[in-house]
């Protein structure tokens, strides 16, 4: 028999006492012993290193906040393991994840890391939360076996490449699970897309508290990361389905922008949302079986607002960083091939 395989914990958590009990509850439950698995209190203001005390865990605090990349490396360090499972601090794992967890890495030997998906029964009944939750299961379902990224939301990795790689990158305050994956991935290391690996996500939506997240937090970090980084992918958020369903929202709001002076324009409009519905019916059909059709139709211009600050992210990027550094690198190497010009 072989020698089995040594797992190590890491929750981050910041301002977590809401729901950092069930979180660690779950990994218990999971059959995740209390010494396998350390907290990483990130500068907290409220109960969070109490309350996990008070389970009987391992914790760690910092005095005031020093971003989740750096909550998980200290988590990580020195860690007497093989497998460094990385856990949100609001996401309950569920029952067979320590033993799927096993199995993967026992038999994947090529494989230096593995991330899962949100279950397709999310805890908060708010629409906006039912919403953006089963998004997020049905983009990871649908997402390629080998992808070129990570996540640390329900993600594992292996002790020696990890160490290999440095850890996750604290000058990044959101994406860093991204960025590691696309590093991993560069420097020969495989990463595997294991949707059977489940949590249930605990956060409560808001449509604001979406949109910020979905421009400031992934659409401006994802499109650095994909111009000044590793370059452009086609998985996951970026699949054809999704680059589609943002040039159909870039015309909904054209044809509606242009309708004051072209009232045709509207039909544009019209048009472009009637396609958006029809490229996006298998999501929209998998949101009515697992929360009904109300909030299916709700679901439809979430999911538009939800292109809509991908394209702002991605083009504020562009203009206001990509071009004027290509313009600038123009100038300087126009500038140098004249003082090397012999007279």
């Amino acid at each position: 028999m072989s020698e089995e395989l040594r797992i190590r914990v890491v929750v981050p958590a910041r301002n977590a006492a809401w729901c950092i009990q069930a979180c660690l509850s779950g990994l218990l439950a999971a059959d995740f012993m209390l010494n396998e698995i350390i907290v990483v209190d990130d500068g907290s203001t409220d109960e969070t290193a109490s309350l996990t005390r008070r389970m009987g865990v391992e914790l760690v605090t910092h005095s005031s906040s020093l971003g989740a990349a750096a909550a998980r490396n200290r988590g990580a360090k020195d860690a007497e393991a093989d497998i460094l499972f990385f856990v949100d601090a609001d996401v309950v794992v569920h029952a067979d994840v320590r033993e799927r967890l096993l199995d993967f890495f026992r038999t994947q030997s090529g494989i230096d890391a593995v991330f899962g998906a949100y279950d397709d029964n999310p805890s908060c009944p708010a629409v906006c939360s039912k919403y953006r939750n089963l998004l997020h299961h049905y983009v990871h379902c649908q997402g390629p076996e080998r992808p070129t990224s990570f996540w640390t939301g329900c993600g594992a990795v292996r002790k020696k490449a990890f160490d290999r790689l440095g850890g996750f990158d604290e000058r990044m305050r959101m994406m860093e699970d991204v960025e590691f994956g696309i590093r991993l991935v560069h420097f020969g290391g495989a990463v595997a897309l294991y949707s059977r690996l489940r949590g249930k996500h605990l956060k409560s939506w808001s449509v604001l508290g979406m949109a910020r997240a979905d421009l400031f937090d992934r659409a401006i970090p994802w499109t650095r990361l994909m111009l000044f980084g590793q370059g452009l992918t086609t998985e996951l958020n970026l699949d054809r389905q999704h680059r589609l369903s943002a040039v159909l929202t870039v015309l909904m709001g054209l044809g509606i922008l242009s309708a004051p002076v072209a009232p045709w324009a509207l039909m544009l409009s019209v048009a472009s949302c009637g396609a958006f519905i029809a490229v996006n019916r298998e999501f929209l059909r998998l949101v009515r079986e697992c929360a009904g059709s109300r909030i299916a139709l709700a679901s439809i211009p979430l999911h538009i607002l939800h292109y809509a600050c991908a394209v702002a992210g991605f083009g504020w990027v562009v203009a206001i960083e990509y071009l004027p550094r290509r313009a600038l690198s123009s100038v300087a190497s126009v500038h140098r091939r004249k003082l090397s010009a012999p007279e």
